[in-house]
Parts: C-alpha cells; sequence; structure tokens
C-alpha cells in the first residue's frame, strides 16, 4: 500500500494485514511512486484535474516494470437523470474537492 506517510502512520503495528500480504510505503504520488508489476489507483484519479492525473500516470510510467499493468477503478457518473452509486459518491465527495468526472471526461 502505497499512501501519504499520515495515512500510513496511522494503520497500527501488528495488525494480520502487515505481516506476511502487505507493505505499507509512505509517499506522494506527485514526487514518485514505487516501483512495481502492478498498480491499483482506487477512487483516486477523479479527485485530481487532468494536468494532476498526467502527472501520477506519467510517475507510474517512469519506474514500472516492462510489463507492468494498471487498474482504474472509479465510479462513473452517468449521463441520464438516474439513481446510481457514482452519483450518490459525488454528493458525498462534494464536500471536499472540486466535482467529479463524467464518463466522456
Amino acid at each position: 500500500m502505497f499512501d501519504l506517510p499520515h495515512v500510513i502512520d496511522s494503520i497500527p503495528e501488528g495488525n494480520d494485514i502487515s505481516i506476511n500480504r502487505i507493505s505499507f510505503i509512505s509517499g506522494n504520488v506527485f514526487e514518485s511512486v514505487p516501483k512495481s508489476d502492478s498498480y491499483i489507483l482506487k477512487n483516486l484519479l477523479h479527485i485530481f484535474n487532468d494536468d494532476d492525473c498526467v502527472q501520477i500516470l506519467q510517475n507510474i510510467q517512469q519506474v514500472a516494470e516492462s510489463k507492468a499493468k494498471i487498474l482504474i477503478i472509479e465510479s462513473l457518473i452517468g449521463e441520464k437523470n438516474q439513481s446510481s452509486f457514482g452519483k450518490l459518491f459525488d454528493i458525498q465527495l462534494m464536500v471536499g474537492t472540486d466535482g467529479e468526472r463524467t464518463k466522456e471526461e
């Protein structure tokens, strides 16, 4: 898991997850990312503008192994006026962000 230092520092030591299955690495995706053969970006890119998203992906590209995979998991906002998880998620995030992306964006 790669996240900001305050997030990594908040993980209790000795929890079952940290023992054998995952490493916790602190850092900033705008500065650098760890070298890996896979990257999962979940609910991350929707927070940032296009230029910031490009910077994050370029930082991954610079260090990623030659056959690395990137899995991007985001909720999409539908175009029609229908209920969806993405819209509910958008309302929750509007308080602290500049808004969400539509499918076209």
